[in-house]
């Protein structure tokens, strides 16, 4: 029965957020409290649960599995790119070598994260 919930103050039901494009959202516990027969508030083990894993409570690892791409029977991701520019008269630029160079890294750290990342499966 929500009916008591109706009295208990807004903050103690749901968020309210102020600035959706912040770049950092701080949640902390509230003191929790009896409205009737219903506990309201958050302790700080709800706030790690929610901040980590938020679908723990319904023992989700029971049908979720990590796979790595070659679990999935993936070809591994090149850290190469698949073109090369270097020897274009454009790219002899400052500016043109730097993004080039900056094309690369980011092709490397990209095929890092997906061939050592696993991706959940149901």
């Amino acid at each position: 029965d929500i009916g008591e919930l109706k009295t208990a103050p807004r903050s103690m039901l749901t968020t309210k957020i102020s600035n959706f494009a912040c770049s950092v959202r701080s949640i902390r516990a509230l003191h929790q409290t009896k409205v009737g027969n219903v506990k309201v508030g958050t302790t700080q083990q709800d706030v790690e649960i929610l901040c980590t894993k938020p679908m723990s409570p319904i023992d989700l690892d029971k049908f979720v599995a990590g796979q790595t791409r070659g679990e999935q029977g993936l070809e591994e991701v090149s850290g190469r790119m698949p073109f090369d520019l270097k020897g274009h008269r454009a790219a002899r630029s400052h500016i043109a070598t730097t993004m080039l160079q900056r094309l690369e890294d980011d092709a490397k750290v990209h095929a890092e994260q997906a061939n050592s990342g696993q991706t959940m499966k149901l």
